[in-house]
């Protein structure tokens, strides 16, 4: 739910003569209140990207590409649509689209103010956690963190003696809720203007009884319920992975498989990723580090799932072989 400053971004790049294309796939929703953010659209982006299917009512897999300035060419955009869009489009999903931003047209502003509310509520209520909290990066991190998006819960597990990802199960097989991403000390709820209270009032109920019954089992609490690990702290390395080759060059050269855990100083030939879309924890072409391996070892140990890599038992990886 981090948000970058666009409108800074954008004159940076304008006054280089670029184009400033957007990726806001979970933005699609800015619009509609003033509880959100201010979109990309009206932020000075050239071209935004919004999955409608993300926060708005619409099937998924639908999404919509904005042109906001005049410094994109419409002729160049249309041209490589019909070379690249299929020509067998589902007219379902296209309908979706349709129905999406009529209701939107007609009722959209009514239908965010009283989200708007129950999301407040429901933040409100989640602030009274006692070992699970709700973190609040612009104002934990009010140097680090642009803005962010309140409708994205990120509820920290640090102070709750269990892992992100013991939360996201529980969650699942116990209350039938669930969470949009878990990490090492945290899980993201991801609610939508679709989200009743009713809903709000489950997931609140559901961190309530499980609070209740982490104090009875006696589990201690692991620390200081913050984000410092969940964004970044023990996950950070200590400097960025050295790029011994342009990542190209890393996926087209001549590879052998190692053990994964045996792989501290080869060159990794694949992607490895603990959640997709994401910023990759290594990259073809980067050096594996020790750090590295010793937070994968913790990711595995604590059930997360890597991907990327082509042993799906992410027991083995491809290095560059020289």
């Amino acid at each position: 739910g981090i948000l970058s400053d666009i409108s800074t971004i954008s004159e940076l790049v304008h006054s280089y003569g670029m184009r400033l294309i957007v990726d806001e796939a979970h933005g699609a929703h800015f619009a509609f209140s003033d509880a959100f953010p201010e979109s990309a659209v009206q932020s000075g982006a050239d071209i935004v990207i919004h999955s409608v299917h993300k926060t708005l009512p619409s099937l998924t897999q639908t999404s919509l590409l904005h042109i906001c300035s005049d410094r994109i060419d419409r002729d160049l955009i249309q041209r490589f649509l019909t070379i690249y869009q299929t020509s067998s489009p589902s007219y379902i999903l296209m309908s979706s689209i349709d129905a999406c931003m009529e209701e939107m047209q007609e009722k959209g502003r009514e239908l965010f103010a009283a989200y708007a509310g129950r999301l407040k509520e429901a933040r409100e209520r989640l602030c009274a956690l006692n070992r699970f909290h709700l973190a609040d990066p612009v104002r934990e991190y009010p140097d680090e963190v642009f803005d962010c998006d309140p409708s994205k819960l990120i509820i920290s597990t640090k102070n709750a003696g269990i892992t992100g990802q013991e939360l996201a199960v529980r969650l699942r097989e116990e209350y039938r809720l669930e969470m949009e991403m878990s990490a090492p000390s945290y899980v993201i709820a991801l609610s939508s203007v679709g989200d009743t209270e009713e809903g709000f009032n489950r997931l609140m109920q559901a961190l309530l009884d499980m609070e209740s019954k982490l104090e009875s089992n006696g589990e201690e609490r692991t620390g200081k319920a913050d984000m410092s690990d969940s964004c970044s702290g023990e996950d950070r390395l200590s400097e960025s992975p050295e790029q011994v080759t342009a990542i190209a060059e890393a996926m087209e050269g001549k590879t052998k498989t190692v053990s994964l855990m045996e792989s501290e100083g080869c060159v990794s030939a694949e992607f490895m990723l603990l959640y997709p879309p994401g910023i990759p924890l290594i990259t073809p072409g980067e050096r594996i580090t020790g750090q590295l391996l010793q937070n994968v070892r913790r990711y595995l140990e604590q059930g997360l799932t890597l991907t990327g890599l082509k042993d799906r038992a992410n027991r083995q990886i491809e290095v560059l072989s020289s």
